[in-house]
């Protein structure tokens, strides 16, 4: 079991239809949710981390967003990781392994809302977040 990772995802519905370009300022700010951060510059780079809940870093992450794109409701980036710390790995298994340098994954945004899908977790904007959508 994924331990600090496994924080009750929200499913971003992804609509039918084609896409349609579009830029990163959609992404760029500040997220969070409980135990874990994510901040997005303006150039694209994402960074992000990740704790236990308690007192220990899970994992720190960096990666490149690119590609951004209208799918459906949502806006969806392509995110390559450039650097990774891992701090705990019992908190990844064989079929959920912490992601490595090179790894591509999306990042779906829908709602205030970031679903990062190489960790698998989401994160909330400054208005979500006061609504509770990001755990406590």
């Amino acid at each position: 079991m994924r331990r600090a990772l496994a924080i009750g995802a929200v499913l971003v519905a992804m609509g039918a239809g084609g896409s349609a370009r579009t830029g990163l300022a959609p992404f760029v700010g500040a997220w969070s949710g409980h135990t874990r951060t994510l901040t997005v510059s303006r150039s694209g780079i994402a960074k992000e981390s990740i704790s236990d809940g308690c007192c220990d870093r899970v994992i720190r992450l960096t990666a490149r967003l690119s590609h951004p794109r209208r799918v459906g409701g949502s806006l969806v980036a392509t995110a390559t990781v450039v650097r990774v710390r891992v701090f705990d790995r019992g908190a990844f298994t064989a079929r959920h392994p912490a992601p490595r340098v090179g790894q591509r994954g999306r990042f779906t945004l829908r709602r205030g809302i970031i679903l990062e899908g190489l960790t698998g977790t989401t994160y909330c904007n400054a208005r979500t977040a006061r609504l509770g959508r990001c755990g406590a």
